[in-house]
């Protein structure tokens, strides 16, 4: 356990100076008080934090049951969408006023980049555990899972942001949840409008995905003598 740790110390700090700089924007911005704030932000990113917290759990397991392994992993799916959520609280950049718009994207954007971060680590962590297990043995299957999480992804946040689902009521609610996406794939011309929210999504979770495992990648190998 301390090698692995010790091994993942870079990644702690960066996890701690993202979440530094979250906490640093928002005492500026509640001291700035130019309109009334809800602390929405903040459980968002605790959202954030839980699939990254599943999965670290399992990478500290020497060995894992099947049967906790299937049910961890749908737990995980299901608040794994929180992580890129985040994204769409720039929404929320319509109700700063004209002289503070930076500022204020500057620090949705900060939690968005954090929430990202994290949820990319546990996708990375994840396809590992699964490729240990034998379960993603090739290339080519890693790449299809990721791509396929990517994209459920990118409908949960379709799912939590425009139809205002929480992600333990694909738990508890999932017939809800079925009857309400429905329409979707009944009529998918006449919503064409949620469909290119739910592609675009896809599109920009997907490159910026590979974007972080080369870097992620490139880091690793650089550290080599």
């Amino acid at each position: 356990m301390k090698e692995f740790i010790s091994n993942r110390s870079n990644e702690f700090k960066s996890i701690f100076a993202l979440t530094l700089l979250c906490l640093v924007f928002l005492a500026i911005r509640l001291k700035l008080g130019y309109s009334e704030y809800k602390f929405f932000i903040l459980w968002n990113l605790f959202l954030a934090f839980i699939p990254y917290v599943l999965v670290m759990s399992l990478r500290l397991r020497e060995s894992v049951h099947k049967v906790t392994l299937v049910v961890i992993i749908i737990v995980w799916l299901a608040f794994l969408p929180n992580a890129p959520y985040i994204l769409s609280d720039l929404i929320h950049l319509t109700a700063a006023p004209s002289n503070y718009i930076i500022f204020e994207a500057l620090f949705l954007l900060s939690y968005a980049l954090c929430g990202l971060y994290l949820g990319y680590l546990s996708l990375r962590d994840m396809s590992i555990i699964l490729h240990d297990k034998g379960w993603l043995k090739k290339k080519v299957f890693i790449f299809i899972f990721q791509n396929t999480i990517l994209f459920l992804c990118a409908y949960g946040v379709y799912i939590g942001r425009e139809l205002r689902w929480n992600s333990w009521d694909v738990i508890n609610r999932p017939k809800d949840i079925v009857m309400d996406i429905a329409p979707l794939h009944q009529n998918p011309i006449e919503n064409k409008e949620s469909w290119i929210f739910i592609g675009s999504m896809s599109i920009f979770l997907m490159l910026t995905y590979r974007a972080f495992t080369m870097m992620a990648t490139h880091s690793t190998l650089s550290k080599k003598p």
